[in-house]
């Protein structure tokens, strides 16, 4: 049965159940899927530097970003705290309604 879509645009898709990281793994591109289960916490970070565009940098080390031509546009992002020692983590076109929803989302299941 499909949740319903909260957020939606080329870089996440949010629903009632998880949060899908598009264009996440490289080199393929595929989405990353995590239910909010396996959520510990939700953060907007300003980025140190963000040039890298995909994986990696030295300056947000453990934070894993997915593949983003346009992530110099934004000065913040999203990390999703696992019990990964790589956080998955994006920018997206609307970053704080974004956030907000992940935030709403992430109570509930708590």
């Amino acid at each position: 049965m499909s949740k319903e879509v909260l957020y939606d645009d080329k870089d996440v898709t949010i629903r009632e159940d998880c949060v899908i990281i598009k264009c996440y793994f490289f080199p393929i591109g595929t989405s990353k899927k995590i239910t909010y289960d396996k959520v510990q916490r939700v953060e907007m970070r300003n980025f140190a530097w963000k040039g890298k565009m995909w994986g990696m940098s030295a300056t947000e080390w453990g934070y894993w970003m997915p593949g983003d031509m346009n992530r110099w546009d934004y000065d913040k992002f999203i990390a999703v705290y696992t019990e990964s020692s790589i956080t998955p983590s994006f920018t997206c076109k609307d970053m704080d309604n974004a956030y907000q929803i992940l935030t709403r989302q992430l109570a509930k299941f708590r």
